[in-house]
């Protein structure tokens, strides 16, 4: 697991050196040097690009913010990280899904769909996310490690991504999130100035 980590953040590493370059040979704007390192990091791992949304949150740059959020709404997805079985499932109960995702995020993958006349959205899980995410947290407690040895040792990445992965694992938690809905669905839906999606809970489980 330790050579694969460092094999990665070596790889990361080649990236980000190689698009400056590029941007400085050619004289390329700022926004083309953050897509290109964002879009083939986050081929390497989804996570990083949510890592890198939670870092900048701090700094007044408005347009690598913009841009981060494009990508964690948009994140590059494969085929078989669909649960093909569960929209199998949800459509053999009337449940009409349209075939390509209308957003993906680092935990789910989107879908439009219609139940009982009505216009609704499927968020399904990607597959093996919880085994994503875990390779995710070992490389970047990797990478933390290293950065303390570095000039940058003052940012204290260890700290931050020890703060915040438990927030990962809750976000991975749909039982969590369907029981949170319904208790703000309960308590606001009075309230005609605010909209809370509604959750089919005979439909859904921690999975979609």
């Amino acid at each position: 697991m330790l050579l694969r980590n460092i094999y990665t953040i070596c790889y990361i590493f080649y990236i980000v050196v190689y698009e400056y370059i590029q941007f400085k040979i050619f004289n390329c704007d700022r926004n083309t040097l953050y897509f290109n390192i964002l879009n083939k990091i986050s081929k390497i791992d989804i996570f990083f690009v949510k890592l890198m949304q939670w870092i900048i949150m701090d700094i007044n740059d408005e347009v690598l913010k913009n841009m981060l959020i494009q990508f964690s709404n948009n994140v590059q997805y494969n085929d078989y990280e669909i649960n093909r079985e569960i929209i199998n499932e949800l459509k053999n109960k009337n449940i009409i899904i349209e075939n390509t995702p209308i957003n993906s995020g680092t935990i789910a993958i989107v879908f439009k769909g219609s139940y009982d006349n009505k216009n609704i959205i499927i968020k399904l899980k990607r597959n093996n996310i919880k085994k994503i995410l875990k390779n995710s947290i070992s490389l970047m407690s990797t990478i933390a490690f290293l950065i303390k040895f570095t000039y940058y040792r003052y940012l204290k990445i260890d700290l931050f991504i020890e703060t915040n992965m438990s927030y990962l694992f809750e976000q991975i938690n749909f039982i969590n999130e369907i029981t949170n809905i319904n208790t703000f669905y309960n308590n606001i839906k009075k309230n005609n100035e605010i909209i809370i999606p509604k959750v089919y809970s005979e439909f859904s489980n921690n999975d979609v």
